[in-house]
């Protein structure tokens, strides 16, 4: 069942990935898988990824390894089976909260 909501958490992350520009007016978005060795008891030891997705002014990455300077960060966490892009990086006008405070 942990399988099934896993992968239906992935294809609703890359529903809205796709949906979403990867570009908005000077802000790069950056999305990452990080591998974690889970600890939630019906998949404890497992290797599972972590969805993570940053947000950051053009101007603040390094030209060539593309990594943001050191700096603020806002770490957004949810505790549902949505995709966590769907409450703090909506792509709809100006809803993004993520892309407010890369602005800020």
């Amino acid at each position: 069942m942990m399988k099934i909501l896993a992968r239906a958490a992935v294809l609703a992350i890359l529903a809205t990935l796709a949906a979403a520009p990867a570009h908005s007016q000077g802000i790069v978005t950056i999305d990452r898988l990080v591998a974690h060795t889970s600890t939630v008891p019906a998949v404890k030891g497992q290797r599972v990824d972590l969805f993570v997705r940053e947000k950051v002014r053009e101007g603040a990455l390094r030209a060539q390894s593309g990594e943001s300077f050191r700096g603020k960060v806002v770490l957004f966490v949810h505790g549902g089976y949505s995709p966590s892009s769907l409450a703090f990086d909506v792509a709809y006008r100006d809803y993004s909260w993520m892309e407010f405070l890369a602005r800020a």
